[in-house]
């Protein structure tokens, strides 16, 4: 029974493992404030009219000169959303226009 005997590393003490998993937890929330902070970027960011990739069903893209003078003297430009397809106007699944 002597192989049923725990050893206990001399190397590794209570500060060792509570350091570490302070660590993880300011890691982990550290991790999700991040996400949090872009994910409300780029619903203000939306919602101010702006666009990032393909635009979304019943809005077109129009290319602006960038707002930051810096980036303008650049010639960058951005994408502003405009919508296209009327409130309450649609198509239906096969492509034609619903009534």
């Amino acid at each position: 029974m002597a192989w049923l005997v725990l050893t206990v590393r001399a190397d590794l003490a209570a500060t060792t493992v509570l350091v570490r998993r302070v660590k993880q937890g300011v890691a982990e929330w550290f991790r999700l404030q991040i996400k949090e902070k872009a994910w409300r970027g780029l619903r203000e960011h939306s919602l101010a009219g702006w666009n990032i990739g393909t635009p979304p069903y019943g809005y077109a893209a129009e290319r602006v000169t960038h707002p930051v003078p810096y980036k303008a003297a650049q010639g960058r430009t951005k994408t502003r959303l405009i919508r296209v397809v009327e409130v309450g106007e649609g198509f239906d699944f096969a492509g034609r226009r619903a009534p």
